[in-house]
């Protein structure tokens, strides 16, 4: 940008694509579509994308269309969170150092490694979904449910909750589907005077007062491991899915009630109407 150029030619290799043995290096086509689009903010647009190399026919045609794309108009996809590695971090750090000497908008105080505490850390969506277990487990006298799927129980445990009467109640409400925090820059830690606001306690309240039984799930799975950090978005969604199937088969199913209410909170929505598609549940009004 304080270079402005009138005219961007990228020379697109895909060597570093996710998928090339010899790169190595697992830029996902997400990843190439962004560098993409920032680059596609100088000249006044004017970009040309000359196709280069890589090892890996697939790699390079995943790569190649989403750039495409991007050059035709299209938004590139969400990227998931990324955590840079200690030598990545270093060596951006190195290269913004000597780049500075010639350009004044590179600070490489900005980039600068700072020391991490992974080991003793955690994030406000953990405290905030321990906080529900504990309140939903006190106040309603309600417990988890065991998943038996290895997959779907290390990234939900502790967010499935029901009531003891949850098989003989004639009446089930299904849901509260909600998530807690799907961005760490909704919630300030620092802001220790601030409150958060879950009218689904009241919910919880209504349904106990008149008798229901209650299946409620948290649909914020845990963050993916960081080797599966490119499955993103889309996985989180699945995974999302999945758990509702999961437990409308092994529960709901089986269980004595006549009347299923069904509640969506949000992104839960997404998840409810795809359990409704999937098993061809009949809706009234």
């Amino acid at each position: 940008m304080e270079f402005a150029p009138e005219l961007v030619i990228i020379s697109a290799g895909f060597d570093a694509a996710e998928g090339d043995e010899l790169g190595e290096c697992l830029v996902t086509p997400a990843g190439y579509a962004h560098m993409t689009h920032m680059l596609s903010g100088l000249a006044g647009g004017k970009v040309v994308v000359a196709l280069e190399g890589g090892y890996n026919l697939d790699s390079i045609s995943k790569s190649a269309l989403a750039v495409t794309r991007v050059l035709l108009g299209q938004a590139p996809d969400e990227l998931p969170p990324l955590t840079a590695s200690e030598e990545a971090t270093e060596t951006v750090w190195l290269v913004a150092k000597e780049q500075s000497k010639y350009w004044k908008s590179v600070d490489p105080k900005a980039c600068e490694p700072q020391e991490t505490f992974e080991d003793i850390s955690f994030s406000i969506t953990e405290i905030l979904k321990g906080h529900r277990q504990y309140y939903l487990y006190t106040k309603h006298n309600m417990m988890e449910i065991p998943l038996m799927n290895e997959n779907l129980a290390n990234r939900f445990s502790g967010q499935v909750m029901c009531t003891s009467d949850l098989l003989d109640n004639e009446t089930m409400i299904f849901g509260n589907l909600r998530v807690e925090l799907e961005s760490s820059s909704t919630c300030d830690v620092h802001m220790h005077k601030s409150y958060l606001i879950d009218f689904s306690k009241q919910l919880v309240g209504w349904a106990r007062k008149e008798g229901y039984s209650l299946l409620d799930v948290n649909i914020l799975p845990k963050p993916v491991e960081k080797h599966n950090v490119t499955r993103g978005r889309q996985h989180m969604d699945e995974s999302s899915k999945d758990v509702l199937i999961y437990l409308w088969d092994n529960f709901i199913q089986i269980s004595n009630a006549s009347r299923v209410i069904v509640l969506g909170h949000g992104p839960g929505c997404r998840a409810v109407v795809d359990l409704l598609n999937r098993r061809g549940v009949t809706l009234y009004r």
